[in-house]
């Protein structure tokens, strides 16, 4: 009987807390979505700032900034950190997706329509790896 307890039980996960100071980037990450889901968009650009000073390479981050600049109406920036964050995970459709809004509000709409498509070819291809985006 111990054995059948055992091994159905759950070790739980330690989550930070929302006061508690993030420790990797994808917490960092994630503390600052919420800033921005509570109107901290400042406050939510420095968290996803200290993700890349954690991890240069933590694609979510970039995007997120990427995304703050859009709606800040920089479709140049967020461009730029849009084509980052696909250097660091090119197989993130979000992003792609994301790039092809920044492509068409400059115009670019050749690059949007390839971008567009590569988020739909992304999208419906099963992930082969767990993913480590936040």
């Amino acid at each position: 009987m111990f054995h059948f307890f055992r091994r159905f039980a759950f070790k739980r996960r330690r989550e930070a807390s929302h006061d508690e100071e993030p420790r990797d980037a994808a917490a960092f990450n994630k503390r600052g979505v919420r800033r921005i889901q509570g109107g901290a968009r400042e406050e939510a650009r420095a968290d996803f700032e200290a993700a890349l000073r954690l991890d240069a390479s933590h694609a979510p981050a970039m995007m997120n900034l990427g995304n703050l600049a859009f709606e800040a109406g920089d479709a140049v920036e967020a461009v730029r950190w849009y084509e980052a964050a696909i250097a660091a995970d090119p197989n993130y459709p979000l992003v792609h997706a994301n790039l092809a809004s920044a492509y068409k509000k400059l115009g670019r709409f050749d690059e949007a329509v390839r971008a567009m498509r590569r988020a739909s070819k992304l999208e419906v291809r099963p992930r082969r790896k767990p993913s480590r985006r936040t």
